[in-house]
């Protein structure tokens, strides 16, 4: 009974205090095990502190004049206990959801536990992280529009620039060089990943290699458009005028038709 009106009291936190929130309240404290009096006496003097964390949560994701209800208090304390997030973190958290417009704490709850299963638990680690992210997101922007491309950064070119950098260890300056060459292309993502793969076959991965290259491909190509190409898979000129040249009479075409019909 004493642990009844205990909770009682936490109902005074908010204007219009109901019997449903007193329900939610008992509700969260069982699914904690807190039973005793003792234990609902820390059990609020705990959820003091964090009545005065999540109030600065609602702030920073923008949610005005709202109260913190019972589920909110219970996610706000699996945050720090089973996330191993501190309050900086949270509130960290909470601006990126602003910067990308995400301010439900569904969103929030996702982006802590990502956190938390890359191992993060400090802020400088998550600084560090997001500092390089934007590097890499900076990057991706200077490659399209070297290739003459000015659209917003997707997912897909995401995972295309980890390929190139991070499986074939490829540098930002001969990611820009490719780029460069696929400025005529339409597709020029695709094409540009197909330089980059022919690249890494050949074990090119410099400036120097990559020019040199591009500079054998496009002598090729010329050859190949004079149509004087070489004996390895060039295209060569023929002149049929060099065929020996027969000359039929009506009698003996006549001939040959009948022998096909044969």
């Amino acid at each position: 009974m004493n642990a009844i009106l205990l909770a009682c009291r936490e109902t005074t936190k908010v204007q219009s205090p109901t019997f449903g929130y007193l329900d939610k309240i008992l509700s969260n404290m069982k699914k904690q095990d807190v039973t005793t009096s003792q234990e609902v006496k820390q059990h609020m003097n705990k959820q003091d502190d964090s009545y005065t964390q999540i109030k600065e949560v609602y702030y920073q994701l923008g949610y005005k004049n709202n109260v913190p209800t019972p589920a909110h208090l219970t996610m706000y304390q699996e945050w720090q206990n089973t996330y191993g997030m501190n309050h900086e973190l949270i509130l960290l958290a909470c601006k990126q959801c602003v910067r990308k417009r995400t301010t439900s704490f569904e969103h929030l709850d996702d982006l802590l536990r990502q956190w938390s299963d890359m191992g993060f638990s400090s802020l400088p680690e998550v600084k560090n992280y997001l500092s390089q992210k934007k590097s890499r997101e900076n990057e991706i922007k200077a490659v399209l529009e070297r290739a003459g491309d000015s659209r917003r950064v997707t997912a897909s070119d995401r995972k295309l620039y980890a390929q190139w950098t991070d499986v074939w260890n490829m540098s930002f300056e001969v990611i820009l060089l490719a780029a460069e060459y696929s400025i005529l292309s339409k597709e020029k993502m695709p094409f540009l990943n197909k330089i980059l793969s022919e690249w890494h076959n050949k074990g090119i991965n410099t400036i120097k290699e990559g020019k040199e290259d591009h500079e054998r491909h496009l002598k090729a190509m010329e050859l190949l458009k004079q149509g004087t190409g070489t004996d390895k898979g060039l295209k060569k000129q023929l002149d049929f005028n060099k065929f020996p040249q027969h000359a039929y009479s009506d009698e003996d075409l006549e001939s040959l038709f009948e022998n096909i019909e044969e």
